[in-house]
């Protein structure tokens, strides 16, 4: 039996939220559980656009794998903190409070995620996607009730993204590359109206 546990149900319903969905990187569309150096789990889920990262510490993982769960939003009670164990020999998925969803493993390469995580910032502000941004509110709600995200901005790098008072996970925000016009902005028409 290949059994994973995830004794902290709300990082893997944040990280389920950053799966990719391009049928072009199927590598994406699931949330990548290892072990960690000193024991517990590392987390982590990536569109290509934005990750996350969490660490449980009680979690367990005999081997790294990328787990596909049948949807990227997962139901509401999946939220709440419980256990989520992982059956990958039987492909299933149980959270006491939420009964049981299909998984699968996925045999793709993970891409290497720590190139991506910013090790200085800038400070200066950036151009984000609103949807995203949206997401992002989502995500901190789950992870702690009422939370907003914090982007710690880093210019055309990406941005450092967390949640509430958690320490124990966090995001990474690619920014938009949009011209930015630098020359002095005026009211619409519409507010002299």
């Amino acid at each position: 039996m290949t059994l994973y546990t995830v004794t902290d149900s709300a990082l893997f319903a944040a990280a389920a939220r950053f799966t990719g969905k391009e049928q072009t990187r199927p590598y994406l569309h699931g949330v990548y559980i290892e072990p960690a150096a000193g024991g517990g789990i590392l987390l982590t889920a990536t569109d290509g656009h934005r990750l996350f990262h969490g660490f449980d510490p009680e979690g367990t993982a005999p081997a790294p794998a990328l787990i596909m769960p049948e949807k990227a939003k997962l139901p509401a009670a999946w939220g709440r903190p419980a256990p989520i164990t992982i059956d990958l020999a039987a492909g299933i998925m149980r959270h006491p409070d939420g009964g049981t969803m299909g998984a699968r493993l996925d045999d793709g390469r993970f891409p290497d995620y720590s190139r991506v995580i910013p090790q200085e910032f800038t400070g200066e502000a950036a151009h984000f996607n609103a949807s995203y941004i949206g997401d992002l509110g989502d995500v901190a709600n789950i992870l702690q009730k009422g939370a907003q995200p914090q982007i710690v901005h880093n210019g055309l790098n990406a941005a450092l993204v967390l949640f509430g008072a958690r320490r124990d996970c966090f995001g990474i925000l690619m920014p938009m590359r949009a011209h930015i016009d630098k020359s002095k902005p005026e009211l619409p028409k519409a507010a002299a109206a």
